[in-house]
C-alpha cells in the first residue's frame, strides 16, 4: 500500500516507518524537519514548517492508508495549552482533513487516549 506516516520523528513513528518498508509498503513521512530522520532512501520525506488542514489534505492525496502517530505523552509543560493543542487540536484538524479525503484506511497511534480528556475523540468512528 501507499502509506503516509504522520509523526515519524516520535518514538512509535520512527520505529514504524522502516517496519512498513520491510513489509513491502511504499512509505512517505510527513515531518517538520527532514534532517532529523536518518531513514533509508526508500522512505520518502515531505518536510513542512507547520501541520495544518491544507498540509494534511495534500499529504492524503494519492495514498491508500494514513498512519497518525502524533502525540505528546507527557501532560506537564510550562505552557499548559501545549498538550491540548497537540493531542486534541492537531488531531481534530487531521481528522477533518481525513474525512474530506478519499483515503479509506486510518491507523491511529497516540498517547492522547490514555488521559480522561481523550474520551471525547477516542470513540469516534470515521469510516
Amino acid at each position: 500500500m501507499k502509506v503516509i506516516l504522520i509523526g515519524a520523528t516520535g518514538q512509535v513513528g520512527y520505529a514504524l516507518a522502516p517496519a512498513l518498508i520491510e513489509a513491502g509498503h511504499e512509505v512517505t513521512v510527513l515531518v517538520r524537519d527532514a534532517s532529523r530522520l536518518p531513514f533509508s532512501k526508500s522512505i520518502r520525506r515531505v518536510a513542512v514548517p507547520e501541520f495544518d488542514a491544507e498540509v494534511f489534505g495534500r499529504a492524503l492525496r494519492d495514498v491508500e492508508c494514513a498512519v497518525y502517530s502524533v502525540g505528546l505523552p507527557e501532560q506537564f509543560a510550562f505552557d499548559t495549552g501545549v498538550f491540548d493543542r497537540v493531542n486534541r487540536g492537531l488531531l481534530t484538524t487531521f481528522l477533518s482533513a481525513f474525512e474530506a479525503s478519499a483515503v479509506r484506511r486510518l491507523v491511529y497511534i497516540s498517547t492522547f487516549e490514555v488521559f480522561s480528556r481523550g474520551t471525547a475523540l477516542s470513540g469516534r468512528v470515521i469510516r
